[in-house]
């Protein structure tokens, strides 16, 4: 009996240092600022190790169908990207996160989320002192290689910030944190709040809530509109209350449109643009790309990807340069298995379209269909509203074992 009860108690330390492990390289893939200088290799010191981890965990595969389905489309993505034999390896290798037990995946989300929200906490402390003045030691870096913008950052403690002045005609500048752009934090901020579905009770949810609202993130402001007009209409709960909560931030919000910093950061950007057909903030995409999009729409090329043509729109980051990149299929492909897999655990068609329409708004803004932390971060979306794990995000999360009350309520 002893004998067991050692080596449960040595598995289950092992999965704690394993699940740790991974949670912090989730955040390593995020690109803080010190992690600019091996960007470019940020494909294998992230991946190999992400792998390797998450390997320890597989003794018996949890969703064998899941795993292959995605292998597949992983490889199909990889032929139509002109990639080799090593790109198209590290691009399916992260299917193994179905491979893994459900409660092993949650156990990582309090970690990642702690260590996310508490240096996004410092930041912010950074980022506030800085914009009313305070003197603080700094020093300039380059942009991280992979970022096509020409100008350098500050870096303070726990946070980056731009060298150039048009960010700060405003007054403030928008918060990117340890990263190198707001939406960043705008967008990884959303998806979190999305998990902990607002929890009010969470000291760090506002944490997330001000950084999402300082970043000006037009995704985060759209986004968690969404979210609540969902909740308004659809989830049970005492209508006094959300009376009362929809007028405070209707009130909250009216009297902030009424600022120069709102015109100007999101205001200006949710003006419709006949021309385009668009609002003018949607600037994931070029002109260039969306008629070259245009131009090819039918053929093969758009089917299945024009991969030599995407280095000419290096300053896009929309859902129309996957396309370029892997073809309009692999994107289908892509959606089509993640309505597989949220349909397996999502017991209501009205939150099936709910998570559906949140996964297509993150994907339009920054798509991303083969990171590790992002694959993981859809799942966790799926998992958070499944009836079948409510009591494991609680069980497993990671502020009922600290003694320290004010980490319990982070």
């Amino acid at each position: 009996m002893n004998r067991t009860n050692s080596a449960i108690n040595r598995s289950q330390k092992r999965e704690n240092v394993v699940s740790w492990a991974i949670a912090f390289l989730f955040f390593l893939s995020l690109l803080p600022y010190f992690v600019w200088s091996i960007v470019p290799y940020t494909d294998w010191w992230l991946t190999v190790p992400l792998f390797l981890l998450f390997c320890t965990q597989t003794k018996r595969i949890k969703n064998s169908h899941l795993l292959v389905s995605f292998i597949f489309i992983s490889i199909w993505a990889g032929i139509c990207g002109g990639g080799n034999f090593v790109g198209i390896s590290m691009m399916a290798v992260s299917a193994i996160i179905f491979a893994v037990k459900e409660s092993f995946l949650i156990s990582i989300y309090s970690r990642f989320r702690l260590i996310f929200v508490l240096l996004l906490s410092a930041s912010l402390i950074i980022y506030l002192l800085v914009s009313f003045g305070v003197s603080l030691p700094y020093y300039s870096v380059p942009p991280p290689p992979r970022n096509t913008i020409d100008y350098n950052y500050y870096i303070y403690p726990f946070y980056a910030c731009p060298s150039v002045d048009d960010w700060r005609n405003l007054g403030i500048n928008r918060f990117n944190a340890l990263f190198d752009e707001p939406g960043v934090v705008g967008t990884i901020s959303f998806i979190i709040l999305f998990i902990e579905k607002f929890n009010l009770k969470k000291i760090g949810n506002y944490v997330l809530i001000a950084s999402g609202i300082l970043s000006f993130s037009l995704f985060f402001y759209i986004a968690s509109f969404i979210y609540f007009t969902y909740h308004l209409f659809f989830i049970r709960s005492n209508y006094f209350y959300k009376i009362l909560t929809g007028l405070v931030v209707s009130f909250c919000l009216l009297q902030f449109a009424k600022t120069e910093i709102f015109e100007g950061y999101i205001g200006d950007r949710l003006l419709w643009e006949s021309k385009a057909q668009t609002i003018s903030g949607d600037d994931r995409s070029s002109d260039d790309l969306k008629k070259h999009i245009s131009n090819i729409r039918g053929t093969t090329a758009y089917f299945f990807g024009d991969p030599e043509s995407v280095s000419r729109h290096q300053a896009s980051a929309s859902i129309e340069k996957q396309i370029l990149a892997y073809g309009f299929i692999t994107i289908a492909l892509f959606f089509i298995f993640y309505a597989i897999y949220s349909h397996r655990y999502l017991k209501t068609s009205k939150e099936w379209v709910f998570f559906y329409v949140v996964l297509f708004a993150i994907m339009y803004n920054r798509p991303s269909m083969f990171s590790f932390s992002r694959l993981y971060l859809y799942c966790m979306m799926v998992l958070v509203w499944s009836p079948n794990f409510k009591d494991s995000f609680q069980q497993l999360d990671i502020a009922t074992t600290v003694k320290n009350r004010l980490l319990r309520r982070f």
